[in-house]
């Protein structure tokens, strides 16, 4: 192993080791991130499902 490759190992190790825990940590916050932005969604997918609900009902009375 050259001195070369080994200089570039050993600041492969301490870039990841700098860079692992940061990513985890964005990682962790994308997903919270994505979670929240999921249970939004499912929110107002459950609003426009009630919404329809009572539009729908109302409709029925004009359709029976």
């Amino acid at each position: 192993m050259s001195w070369h490759t080994h200089s570039f190992l050993t600041f492969a190790f301490f870039l990841g080791a700098l860079i692992i825990p940061n990513s985890l940590k964005l990682m962790a916050a994308f997903n919270s991130l994505k979670k929240a932005r999921l249970r939004l969604k499912a929110r107002q997918v459950v609003l426009k499902m009630h919404q329809g609900l009572e539009v729908r009902s109302k409709y029925e009375w004009f359709i029976w």
